[in-house]
């Protein structure tokens, strides 16, 4: 079961455990899953990566997978994968 926390939009190393995969995180309320371009679209400081239509560009894609890299290596560190 998912559980929700409003801090995992911000840090979702610090709110699950290394063993679990960062997504997906679910809204209670919509039941949508949400991942880093679901949280970048909420914050205006990622408006410029976002088309007319909400698409996300290719650098805010390439971020996401960034982020899910990363989390990988911290998973690696820990000995959990």
């Amino acid at each position: 079961m998912q559980r929700f926390c409003q801090a995992c939009l911000v840090r979702l190393c610090l709110c699950r455990p290394l063993r679990d995969s960062p997504l997906p995180l679910i809204h209670p309320k919509t039941g949508e899953p949400v991942d880093f371009i679901a949280f970048a679209r909420t914050e205006g400081r990622f408006s410029k990566h976002f088309d007319k239509d909400g698409n996300p560009s290719a650098t805010i894609i390439a971020a996401r997978q960034e982020r899910l890299e990363n989390w990988r290596i911290l998973q690696d560190l820990a000995g959990v994968k």
